[in-house]
């Protein structure tokens, strides 16, 4: 079966093979250490796993923020691009002094001898 793992799987599995490559520990100490700590129980490489799993997410990160740093750019040109047209486009035309109070109708008053 091809199952994909799980993302805590997936992560867990990151962190165990750093844990190998960095500490030297031995695959089943790594494992053991990762699900240890992601169950909550103790373990004397708690430390190691936790500064791991923080480095991974710094490097995670990192590569986020490189991967989308172009369309931040291009967002960011577009935005100022619109905002730049939007001062040109003509004001509409204010209202002067109005001569009515605000209660009148702009329509003067009501015609006289319409009513029956």
């Amino acid at each position: 079966m091809n199952e994909i793992p799980s993302g805590s799987l997936l992560a867990r599995n990151h962190i165990a093979a750093r844990l190998i490559t960095h500490h030297n520990l031995d695959p089943l100490d790594a494992h053991t250490a990762v699900t240890r700590v992601h169950h909550g129980l103790p373990t004397e490489h708690e430390h190691l796993v936790r500064q791991e799993a923080r480095a991974l997410i710094d490097e995670l990160q990192q590569a986020i923020t490189q991967a989308f740093a172009p369309i931040a750019a291009a967002m960011r040109s577009l935005g100022e691009a619109v905002a730049r047209a939007v001062e040109q486009l003509p004001q509409p035309p204010t209202r002067g002094n109005q001569v009515r109070p605000a209660w009148q109708s702009p329509y003067g008053p009501p015609r006289k001898g319409h009513r029956r």
